[in-house]
């Protein structure tokens, strides 16, 4: 309860401090300094749009507590879309470009982390960033329509949000192609995994990448 409150406050501030500066940024950036937020705060999309939710028997919500309200009374969400659709952030694509590792979460799971890569862009500047990804899961889950989720559903379905991975197929050819170029042996590992990883991204499996190198 007091989670809720305290979002529900923060929530109240920000939309003051819009009518005040007149934008979301500029909000955000007042708000972070009174908070005392180390870091920066950027929203991923400076434009207006709404969060909606398309439930598993087809029903549909639109707003962020509307989505949570279904959520939490059993409803099981099958994809977040956003109305209308917007772009990301220069400032977001900027950041990310920069970032030494892309960390998701904590948060609430499809209110707070996953509208995070609905805005168009955003996907395709992770696929190109050469960042690790670390996705911090929450604890507990939230709601009814959760009720059955394990770690294993969550990471799942937070894959869909991101970058397609690369097939193993397409993998196979790059890894013989890197090998062939540089003339690797199987003590170059090191020095081939790392410069696959720096071809690939955040497009490959590391584990399977590994595998293939190794064969």
């Amino acid at each position: 309860r007091r989670m809720k409150a305290f979002r529900i406050a923060l929530h109240l501030l920000l939309f003051a401090f819009e009518k005040v500066y007149g934008n979301n940024l500029d909000a955000v950036n007042a708000l972070s300094q009174i908070l005392s937020v180390k870091g920066r705060v950027m929203p991923v999309t400076l434009l207006p749009s709404m969060l909606c939710a398309r439930y598993v028997d087809g029903s549909v919500n639109r707003g962020e507590t509307n989505v949570d309200r279904g959520m939490y009374n059993g409803k099981e969400i099958k994809e977040l879309f956003l109305e209308p659709s917007v772009r990301v952030s220069k400032n977001v694509i900027s950041a990310i470009k920069k970032a030494d590792v892309l960390c998701i979460g904590p948060g609430s799971f499809y209110t707070s982390i996953l509208p995070n890569f609905l805005p168009k862009g955003i996907r395709e500047c992770v696929r190109r960033s050469k960042a690790p990804i670390t996705f911090v899961t929450n604890l507990l889950t939230e709601g009814l329509g959760m009720k059955k989720y394990k770690v294993e559903t969550v990471t799942a379905i937070l894959e869909k949000y991101l970058p397609a991975q690369m097939s193993e197929q397409e993998l196979t050819v790059l890894v013989e192609k890197v090998i062939a170029e540089n003339s690797f042996a199987a003590k170059d590992f090191g020095q081939a995994m790392g410069k696959l990883k720096g071809q690939v991204g955040n497009n490959a499996d590391g584990g399977l990448l590994a595998r293939l190198l190794k064969e």
